[in-house]
This record gives C-alpha cells, structure tokens and sequence, in this order.
C-alpha cells in the first residue's frame, strides 16, 4: 500500500542484491517539483544526495485503441519538467486471422529523447494479419548506474539517486483486427504500473570511494 512521505527516516521494504551492487527502493508517494534529501547510512558507509521528482508523461500519438497501417510507427510523449530521461517499456503481440497470439516481442530501453520508432520490420512475423502495441513510458529524474556517469551522491560510499515519475500505459493496433476483435489488454504491465506512483530508488555500489 502505498503511503504519504511522513517522517524523517525510513527503513527500505524493497531490497535487491547483486554481485557488485544493491538496491533499495521505497514506497511513498511523492509529489511533483518537490526536492527530497535523501541520507543512507550502512554498514558499508553512508550516502547522501538531493532529488525532484519529474511531471507526469503522456502519450501524444497514437492514441488508445488506433488502428494503424503495418509500417513504421514513430510514438511519441511529453516532455516532461525534471525528466533527465525515459523508460519505455514495449510489447508486441502478433495475431492470427482468429485472434490468436502466434507470437510476443518484449523490450525495455532507456532514452533521453521523447520519441522512439518501431520499424516495420517488428511487424514482418509468418501468419499474423495484425498486431497488438502495449506500451509503457515513465519519466525518470537522476542518472542511470552502469553508464559511466559520476556519483551523485556525496558520502564514503559510491551511489546514484534516482526518481521516477507519473507513468502512462497505451495499445494500439497495427494492421486490421479480424476475426473476434480483442482489444489490447493493458494488464500486460501491471507490476509495472504499480510504480507509475512516484516512487524512489537508491542504486548504492558496494565499493568505497577511495
């Protein structure tokens, strides 16, 4: 459940690790254009660093429920105040002439730019006569880890601070839907959208600075 910043300290309820990494992740809600100062202290060491969350993405084109012709398709959003990037989360479910999933293409990228085509070739699979879209965008505030980009956040201990926005789900059709029409079920993501909440996460690399 989801619930209101209301202290100064919180003990993360979400936590990952990994060979050379951990992460943790909370699960307030926060708001727009507002600044958090975050202090982690560990075992490891301590971090801190300084954030504001971004404003809401919207698709712009297509709309929900289009139905396209099979080509390249350019899908585009907001540009959202905060925003130092996007994660666009894509499904692609191929149909037969019964509405049946002959086959599903799955992808998740990361981009600074507000905009992404899917070339026609996604839309190239044997014995489908159209196509299901299912699309997930969230804008995201900070920098992303692995990247090469420096800490920041100040302490003994190496981090990045993040935070994400208020995402937005959309399908579409590519082709003429035949047969029993099905229309898009955006379900497909639901794990995901649960963080279309502002939510923070904190990437903190277990090596110390030196």
């Amino acid at each position: 459940m989801w619930k209101e910043w209301d202290s100064e300290s919180i003990i993360f309820p979400m936590k990952y690790q990994f060979e050379n990494e951990f992460y943790l992740e909370d699960n307030t809600s926060n708001s727009y254009g507002t600044t958090y100062t975050f202090t982690l202290i560990s075992n490891l060491g301590n971090a801190k660093g300084t954030i504001t969350f971004p404003e809401m993405a919207m698709f712009t084109y297509p709309s929900q429920n289009d139905t396209l012709p099979i080509d390249n398709i350019t899908i585009t959003w907001t540009d959202c105040k905060g925003a130092d990037y996007y994660d666009l989360n894509k499904q692609i479910y191929a149909r037969d002439s019964t509405g049946n999933i002959i086959q599903m293409q799955y992808s998740d990228t990361s981009l600074t730019s507000t905009t992404i085509t899917i070339p026609s070739s996604e839309f190239d699979v044997v014995g489908a006569t159209y196509y299901v879209v299912s699309l997930f965008v969230r804008p995201k505030a900070g920098v992303l880890s692995g990247t090469g980009e420096s800490s920041n956040m100040t302490g003994s201990i190496l981090g990045y601070i993040f935070a994400g926005g208020d995402g937005d789900i959309m399908s579409f059709y590519v082709g003429t839907p035949s047969g029993a029409i099905q229309f898009p079920n955006t379900n497909f993501s639901l794990g995901t959208a649960l963080s279309t909440s502002s939510r923070l996460m904190e990437n903190m690399s277990g090596k110390r600075r030196r």
